[in-house]
């Protein structure tokens, strides 16, 4: 059996998802970076339940 592991079953590209997923944690990562500002408070959520 030859498995395609660059296609998810729906036959999205992983490629195109990892790079999206790619991109939007660069995103957390600029706000992460940004100075300090009392005014615009930064609150980072642990997704974990636990």
């Amino acid at each position: 059996m030859n498995l395609d592991l660059t296609k998810m079953p729906t036959g999205v590209s992983l490629q195109k998802e990892n790079a999206e997923f790619v991109a939007r944690m660069e995103d957390i990562l600029d706000i992460y970076e940004m100075p300090y500002n009392p005014d615009v408070p930064v609150i980072c959520v642990d997704e974990k339940p636990y």
